[in-house]
């Protein structure tokens, strides 16, 4: 089910070979729920994925074939991997073929896109999967409104056109993880490209 993540979920501090830091509270749990989704051999799409994160690698040394865009263009600066190939570019506009990729996994990226740009990057992603392709999303819900992107699972959701995603939780349970300081519970998802 797509659902916020609770204390109850499994968390780890290391992922390939970095220790994740206390600040990325979500991650700690982010990552090693999106670990377990790892099919070896596919061609994966690491979008927004930053320069020298971690997942990326994490999913090469799982066997997967990684491209790794990303705006910033120190991307290009990352550790060299023979499985990845690092791509500056937006993910609004990714250049890969149609149906390339067999996996996206777009960790903690959208809620820091305008709601109107998360809509073309919905559509990029369409366009780059494989029918029946995996996207695999994190993304920060806001507690209290002061974001402006995405408020509620809902809003993802309902741009979701083309992709099948099942039952999802609305509302944060008493026992989801969040951070008060910056008012922000955390969600993940996934969703199946639908065959035309």
């Amino acid at each position: 089910m797509n659902a916020y993540f609770t204390t109850n979920d499994e968390k780890c501090n290391k992922i390939y070979d970095f220790t994740i830091p206390d600040e990325w509270w979500s991650r700690l749990y982010e990552y090693i729920w999106a670990k377990r989704l790892i099919k070896p051999g596919e061609a994966v799409l690491d979008a927004g994925s930053g320069p020298n994160y971690p997942f990326q690698y994490e999913l090469a040394e799982n066997g997967c074939k990684v491209f790794s865009v990303d705006i910033n263009p120190d991307l290009l600066k990352s550790k060299p991997h023979p499985n990845i190939l690092h791509i500056v570019a937006g993910i609004d506009n990714i250049p890969l073929c149609n149906e390339d990729v067999d996996t996206i996994y777009c960790i903690s990226v959208l809620e820091h896109l305008p709601y109107d740009t998360v809509k073309r990057v919905m559509g990029e992603f369409r366009r780059v999967l494989k029918p029946g392709g995996r996207l695999i999303v994190t993304l920060d819900i806001t507690m209290d409104g002061r974001y402006s992107c995405i408020r509620k699972p809902v809003e993802l959701f309902d741009i979701a056109e083309g992709f099948k995603f099942g039952e999802y939780q609305r509302d944060p349970p008493p026992d989801a993880i969040r951070n008060n300081e910056v008012g922000l519970y955390c969600y993940h998802a996934v969703m199946v490209k639908e065959a035309i």
